[in-house]
């Protein structure tokens, strides 16, 4: 891609078929100084703010509307500085997410109440294999509408929901091999509706060289181990001279330092 040019405003509306909401991924994104990219639930720019991209905004964000438009504004002022945005659309809200740590949520979630006659579905398969945890932060739906989920990734899996699905808040969800979740709306009556997020489980700390300690069966996002050498063994670079060595787990399963070695 080559660096986009300056003193330049661009609108566009996106229309799907019939009922259908707009889904927007951002592919990639670059923005220089106060240069936006703004999405809006609806076709003008009186309609409410679904999100605004701005130079801090990473790749991997979705936009979803709650109605059958979508406007999109560019204010790109820089001239020759930064790449800009890859925007990907389509029709509907299913979703395969290939990722190790993220969030969900119904449409139009915190702007304006999801729509009726939905049905969204979301494919969680993190990359790195490992266990993922899917926690509900929010959950405000109807009693006519229902969230279902399932073991693996598509919904032939063992059910975690019993009858129709969760309309009060779910439990927060575990799985070895994926998980897979579906939201359908009734034509009866909309509420703000919900959001989620995924994060998935750091590799156990397993050496015949040191301890570890808290000893954990899993450890999750926000978990901290300390790790000290057993006796003999000494701590190699980028640690050595250090008596412990504390890692704290990430929400992508990864920690936030280098995995010690010890070696005698």
């Amino acid at each position: 891609p080559v660096f986009y040019p300056g003193n330049l405003e661009t609108r566009w509306v996106i229309q799907s078929t019939g009922s259908n909401v707009v889904t927007v991924e951002v592919k990639d994104v670059e923005l220089c100084g106060s240069d936006t990219v703004v999405f809006k639930d609806g076709d003008n720019p009186i309609n409410p703010t679904l999100k605004t991209l701005t130079s801090s905004s990473k790749a991997g964000e979705v936009i979803l509307s709650a109605g059958n438009h979508l406007y999109v504004y560019m204010n790109l002022q820089e001239h020759l500085k930064c790449r800009g945005v890859l925007l990907a659309y389509r029709e509907g809200c299913n979703f395969e997410l290939h990722a190790n740590s993220g969030t969900i949520s119904s449409p139009g979630y915190d702007v304006v109440n999801y729509p009726g006659a939905l049905e969204c579905y979301w494919s969680i398969v993190p990359m790195n294999g490992r266990k993922v945890r899917l926690t509900f932060d929010q959950f405000d739906i109807d009693s006519n509408d229902y969230v279902q989920a399932w073991l693996g990734d598509d919904d032939q899996g063992t059910p975690l929901h019993s009858g129709n699905g969760y309309f009060t808040k779910p439990p927060a969800m575990v799985s070895d091999i994926g998980l897979a979740v579906k939201f359908i709306t009734s034509a009866v009556t909309n509420r703000a509706g919900f959001t989620a997020t995924y994060i998935t489980a750091c590799l156990l700390l397993s050496d015949t060289s040191y301890d570890v300690s808290p000893v954990r069966l899993v450890v999750y996002s926000g978990d901290t181990s300390t790790v000290t050498c057993k006796t003999g063994y000494t701590f190699q670079a980028p640690y050595t001279g250090e008596t412990s060595v504390v890692l704290t787990c990430q929400p992508d399963g990864e920690y936030d330092k280098i995995v010690p070695v010890c070696s005698q």
